[in-house]
């Protein structure tokens, strides 16, 4: 094996490359020191942007209990964490590499080798976890049976094991272990990733390192999402189809975030391209976390509403004005509310007109008798005042009815 140094000394840069060098080279060298300037600073500016689009993603989950007690928001919450972590470390890597227009220090290449193991790794193996929960949600209702989601206990311990496994990947790539064919270099002088060096290297990279991290859960994926479009497992209607291709899109998302840096990758090391042709690739890789926010964004109505509110610096449920809050069917809280008071009124109110009613009746019936006990000229001389108390009687009860009826 070569030297355990992460970053080469003397630099080799991309014009240094001939006939004599090996295949082994090309990868390791860089552009000019104008040239890895700009790719140091516009890489800064873009993980920027994927880092504040993660974190409101991130944010606008945990705002509200009830969308982080869902299974399948903790998903994306658990999915979102390695894109925001491998962004937020990728901001100050470059913002301190490019003012020196070479990459900035040995041990900041082996803490970079980490955490984008870590976050292409863990990614990566969410995704295939939200694809098995897809599956099975389809398959059982294709078979006519009950789906049970996971609990949160469930999503923990499987999300535990995720990140446990690329931990001990990130690890082995940041500290070399005597034995072991896996070297951390700087990849076109921009990122520091384990690479290969030499044909044992290129045996576990190949064999072990790449399908540890990417291939395998990638090609589960596809071959899961492209069996449930095969055999027609999608329902024509109803929240499972909509909740299937709500999370079947951001699961494209990170195929179509990918696939150009695994091609470029595998491409640029058995053949010589521009420094810049694979710099995009790994750019775009960059992008799948801000276009999965993005996709969240305008398909999840209630994460939407949350990350909007997020921006709006309001990050505590409870905070918000509950007039500024509208609700799936477009009606505010306070609607909600007032309809709520108004229907309680309106059947307390309904109540109490009828026990009135009941007791009117009553005292109506026990006049009456006591009228026909008395003698007959106290019936003469207060046949006028009953007279006149049951037409002011009738005259109440007839309003009553009236009022009602409004």
């Amino acid at each position: 094996m070569s030297s355990t140094t992460r970053l080469d000394s003397p630099v080799l840069y991309d014009w240094q490359i001939n006939e004599n060098s090996t295949r082994y080279d090309p990868p390791r060298s860089q552009l000019s020191e104008d040239g890895i300037q700009i790719q140091f600073a516009v890489l800064a500016f873009v993980n920027v942007v994927v880092s504040s689009a993660t974190l409101v993603l991130i944010l606008g989950i945990l705002r509200t209990r009830k969308i982080r007690s869902n299974a399948f928001s903790l998903y994306l919450l658990f999915m979102a964490i390695p894109d925001f972590l491998g962004a937020f470390f990728c901001v100050f890597t470059c913002a301190l590499s490019a003012p020196i227009s070479r990459y900035y220090s040995e041990a900041m290449c082996g803490f970079q080798s980490f955490y984008l193991t870590f976050a292409f790794c863990g990614n990566a193996w969410i995704n295939l976890v939200i694809v098995q929960e897809v599956n099975k949600l389809l398959t059982y209702s294709q078979n006519r049976r009950r789906y049970f989601p996971p609990t949160r206990q469930q999503v923990f311990c499987k999300v535990a094991v995720v990140y446990t496994y690329a931990s001990i990947w990130g690890l082995l790539g940041a500290f070399p272990i005597p034995g072991l064919p896996l070297e951390t270099k700087a990849y076109y002088g921009f990122a520091c990733f384990p690479m290969e060096v030499d044909a044992p290297s290129t045996y576990f990279f190949y064999f072990a390192f790449l399908p540890g991290i990417l291939l395998f859960p990638f090609a589960y994926s596809v071959f899961v999402v492209g069996r449930i479009f095969w055999k027609g497992m999608l329902p024509q209607t109803g929240k499972r189809r909509k909740l299937s291709i709500f999370l079947i899109r951001l699961v494209s998302v990170y195929f179509f975030g990918w696939t150009p840096f695994l091609l470029l990758t595998f491409i640029g090391n058995f053949d010589t391209l521009s420094p810049w042709i694979n710099w995009g690739g790994a750019a775009m890789s960059h992008f799948q976390g801000c276009i999965s926010a993005f996709v969240v964004f305008y398909t999840s109505d209630d994460i939407a509403r949350q990350m909007k509110l997020v921006l709006r610096c309001n990050l505590f449920e409870g905070s918000d004005d509950p007039r500024q809050e509208t609700s799936t069917y477009g009606q505010t809280s306070d609607a909600r509310i007032s309809t709520q008071s108004l229907e309680r009124s309106g059947r307390s109110k309904r109540d109490q007109q009828s026990m009135m009613d009941m007791s009117l009746h009553r005292s109506i019936n026990r006049s009456r008798d006591e009228d026909e006990e008395e003698s007959e000229p106290s019936k003469k001389q207060i046949s006028i005042s009953t007279g006149t108390e049951e037409d002011g009687l009738e005259e109440e009860q007839e309003q009553d009815v009236e009022s009602r009826h409004w």
